[in-house]
């Protein structure tokens, strides 16, 4: 994300980063992550989570699509006492 794109906001780019990535990464609700940042001393609704979550969201969801691995494909494949163990997404 460029840095022009949290030009007008209140609040530092980093906490927005967070916020929306909490909101993405794990299953939390926008009330979550509202409490979880008022934890850290940072006050934001979450009215603003979503707004964040909305603006922002996209880019940070395919970041994290792409960083996962896909299901169906073989993680780990290893000999195992003569023979050859195979894991894939699907056990």
């Amino acid at each position: 994300m460029s840095s022009s794109s949290y030009r007008r906001h209140r609040v530092p780019a980093a906490v927005i980063q967070q916020a929306v990535w909490l909101y993405f990464r794990f299953p939390l609700s926008l009330r979550d992550v509202e409490d979880m940042l008022s934890q850290r001393g940072i006050d934001a609704s979450y009215e603003t989570v979503r707004r964040w979550s909305f603006k922002f969201g996209v880019a940070y969801a395919r970041k994290l699509r792409r960083s996962h691995p896909r299901a169906g494909g073989t993680i780990l494949s290893r000999p195992l006492s003569g023979r050859r163990l195979l894991i894939s997404n699907y056990d």
